[in-house]
């Protein structure tokens, strides 16, 4: 005589076993959330970021900023006395400057201001040397020295450095021209350059340095 077999459950009936709940301690979920904090506030960084390198060269190209900049860095909203020029960008953090071009000549020019402790005119003019002359739209180093000295010009001693250049190409030669005048702890650096192909008028652009 044959045992009954008993019946198996069906799907029905048999327990069900989901995935293993994840349960997170305190300290881990304190942890995840301060993750996601600094993942939110790294976003917001880049983005106010990015909003205030838009509003620094919308502000360093505007005519009345720029204006106000060269009258901060030279004492006149219009630094070289002569038409031709136009004044291309400026800004003002821990040192002010101006960038102005003559784009008929292609004579660049720019005026520093900045303040220091012990200023020497010759050791100022040795680290412009060692970065060259730059602008917006170039930059050039210095090969060489050919002359250089001190003048009294309107009740103000400048102090200049002049030379050849080179663009970073190594293809355009320039004529360049670095000086400064020193005030007690304000120093106004100004650089200037053009193409080597033309007459380069040194006097001219010192006492530009030195209008009183």
């Amino acid at each position: 005589m044959e045992s009954a077999v008993p019946e198996s459950k069906s799907d029905a009936e048999l327990p069900v076993s989901g995935p293993p709940k994840l349960i997170l301690s305190r300290p881990v979920k304190l942890l995840a959330f301060f993750a996601a904090l600094a993942i939110v506030a790294a976003a917001a960084a880049i983005v106010l970021g990015i909003v205030s390198m838009r509003d620094f060269f919308i502000r360093a190209i505007d005519p009345k900023y720029m204006k106000e900049t060269a009258a901060f860095v030279t004492g006149h909203a219009d630094p070289i006395p002569e038409p031709g020029f136009n004044q291309i960008m400026a800004a003002k953090m821990t040192r002010a400057v101006i960038f102005l071009e003559n784009p008929k000549d292609k004579t660049q020019v720019s005026f520093w201001r900045y303040q220091g402790e012990d200023l020497d005119a010759d050791q100022e003019l040795d680290r412009a040397y060692d970065m060259g002359i730059w602008t917006p739209t170039n930059w050039a180093k210095f090969q060489s020295i050919t002359s250089k000295g001190k003048k009294e010009i309107n009740g103000k001693t400048v102090t200049y450095w002049q030379g050849p250049l080179k663009d970073q190409q190594g293809e355009t030669t320039y004529e360049g021209l670095i000086a400064c005048t020193i005030t007690r702890d304000k120093i106004v650096v100004m650089q200037a350059m053009q193409p080597s192909d033309r007459p380069f008028d040194k006097d001219k652009l010192l006492a530009w340095l030195a209008r009183p």
